[in-house]
């Protein structure tokens, strides 16, 4: 039963120092986003809600991702750049 017991014991004292590091943990990504008018005749994408070519938007305002408003879109020659 000594036996058992000691050698239960010794690789305890041994293993039982402090933990592995942790390895860092990342921030999940944030999407970019950006507005949209859903003008007819809208071709840019604002990078500022409070744009004055935004303003100037009659129809709805959009938010989608900068992925997919560089698909299909312009940047803005006021907020775009």
């Amino acid at each position: 039963m000594l036996h058992l017991l000691a050698v239960l014991l010794i690789p305890a004292l041994f293993l039982g120092g402090e933990p592995a590091p942790k390895k860092p943990v990342r921030p999940p990504k944030r999407r970019a986003v950006v507005f949209v008018c859903t003008g007819p005749y809208a071709s840019t994408y604002h990078t500022q809600i409070d744009c004055p070519a935004l303003k100037q938007c009659r129809h709805e305002v959009r938010v989608i991702s900068l992925q997919r408003a560089r698909i299909y879109r312009t940047p803005c020659m006021v907020c775009g750049r």
